[in-house]
């Protein structure tokens, strides 16, 4: 049995750091991030590895020994680190969906320019909304990348809170958007 938790667990860090691999960040200092994470889950793997062939020469007692050891260095050690490394992919996406999110700021803006309607009150209050849930989106992903280049990560540092705040400020932005299209219509179509 315990050989099979070690084949998973093995398997799961491997999945872990394939994921991570498939990533092209686009600056060196993130390529270097991914870089640490990517050699902590090869030394995780090699730690399973190592534990598995101890498993031989073990009796009942030293196979709960090291059960329980596998158990408390997962939750303290792979864990923490493993939760980052799916973090930092997380990360890299929403950087990504910040970019996309302030190019098409740049188009409802345009469009408001040239449909002539950018006096309208109601239209600047959201337009404004947008750009301050974007920048909320992007204090949020600096935020994170803090956490990341302190690394390793500490078992308490948790980046996926800042990043869950910027998607939810880049939803909150593209709401913006639907509503400008709306207040756009009851101006151009009473």
């Amino acid at each position: 049995i315990l050989n099979n938790i070690i084949a998973c667990s093995i398997q799961d860090a491997q999945s872990t750091k394939a994921k991570l691999s498939e990533i092209r960040p686009s600056d060196q200092e993130n390529k270097i991030i991914q870089n640490q994470f990517l050699n902590q889950l090869n030394v995780i793997v090699n730690y399973y590895q190592n534990q598995k062939l101890k498993i031989e020469d073990l009796g009942i007692r030293g196979s709960e020994d090291l059960a329980r050891d596998i158990k408390e260095w997962r939750a303290n050690t792979y864990l923490p680190m493993a939760n980052e490394a799916i973090s930092f992919l997380i990360w890299i996406k929403n950087r990504d969906l910040i970019k996309i999110t302030e190019q098409r700021l740049d188009q409802v803006s345009q469009t408001i320019k040239n449909l002539k309607v950018s006096n309208n009150e109601n239209i600047q209050s959201l337009l404004e909304k947008s750009r301050l849930n974007i920048e909320t989106a992007k204090v949020g992903s600096l935020e994170a990348k803090k956490i990341f280049q302190d690394f390793p990560p500490s078992p308490k540092s948790s980046s996926l809170a800042f990043i869950k705040i910027s998607l939810e400020s880049l939803a909150k932005a593209y709401q913006n958007f639907f509503d400008i299209t709306d207040a756009i219509k009851k101006i151009l179509l009473p």
